[in-house]
């Protein structure tokens, strides 16, 4: 089986990522695939230079989960979200309502374009998220969503643009091996870079992983708004081999077949 960030979830540890300067987050050791949660240490340097440093030691008692405390000795200035939706509808919701915002940079380990759409951008604006997709990033997948939107009456979150990219790659997959044998499906996989409307420079290693670029954004404030979806600014591409573990450390068996 292909992990990929549809499945299981693979935005969180790009998220993980950015507050592992908030929180101090421990990188987790795995493998195969799934396990894989381990940030580069200068993608967090990245998100300090932004303007959104934050101590790797504080913990605060705020909305969801945790918020990192300045380094400068200010007040928070990072809050971390660690719940998913309407939990997370609601923290932002409270945040907005209590005049958190303002001060301090709401980060959600779970969040997508469809939160926040939900909530409006007055409501969520100057928020940071780490997606593996966005529907406005280039021409392959603004004709893909545009395909989308015109089933749905929405834009795609990455959940269904990733769900998307594995079914059609591995249906290429078994076309390509002419069979559907999973070894057979699997190898065609693996020796194949993956580009399409989801992923850019994607490819699935020996552990299984999918590795590919992530993004961070930040929702734009309203103003800054010309059509409706157009929340994000992406503001850094970050590369597929400094966002997931490296296969050098994977503990995954399938590494030594």
């Amino acid at each position: 089986m292909v992990s990929r960030d549809a499945g299981d979830h693979g935005h969180r540890p790009g998220v993980l990522r950015v507050l592992g300067g908030l929180q101090g987050l421990g990188a987790g050791a795995g493998g195969c695939g799934s396990g894989d949660r381990r940030r580069a240490g200068g993608s967090r340097r990245r998100v300090r230079d932004s303007g959104r440093r934050a101590s790797r030691g504080g913990v605060g008692d705020g909305l969801g989960a945790g918020a990192g405390r300045d380094g400068g000795g200010g007040g928070f200035r990072n809050a971390g979200f660690a719940n998913a939706g309407a939990d997370l509808l609601n923290s932002i919701k409270s945040a907005k309502d209590f005049n958190i915002t303002p001060g301090q940079t709401i980060v959600p380990l779970v969040g997508t374009i469809t939160e926040v759409n939900a909530l409006g951008a007055a409501a969520t604006q100057g928020m940071i998220l780490v997606e593996p997709f966005y529907w406005d990033l280039d021409d392959l997948s603004r004709q893909w969503s545009k395909r989308f939107f015109a089933k749905f009456g929405k834009m795609p979150n990455f959940v269904q643009a990733g769900a998307y990219s594995a079914v059609m790659n591995y249906l290429k997959a078994v076309q390509a091996a002419n069979s559907d044998d999973a070894g057979a499906v699997m190898k065609q996989l693996k020796s194949t870079p993956i580009n399409d409307m989801f992923a850019r420079n994607g490819h699935i290693r020996a552990d299984g992983r999918m590795v590919h670029d992530l993004y961070l954004v930040q929702v734009k404030a309203p103003s800054d708004i010309k059509d409706k979806w157009d929340y994000y600014t992406v503001k850094e591409t970050i590369p597929g081999d400094e966002a997931f573990q490296a296969l050098s450390t994977s503990k995954c068996r399938l590494v030594a077949q």
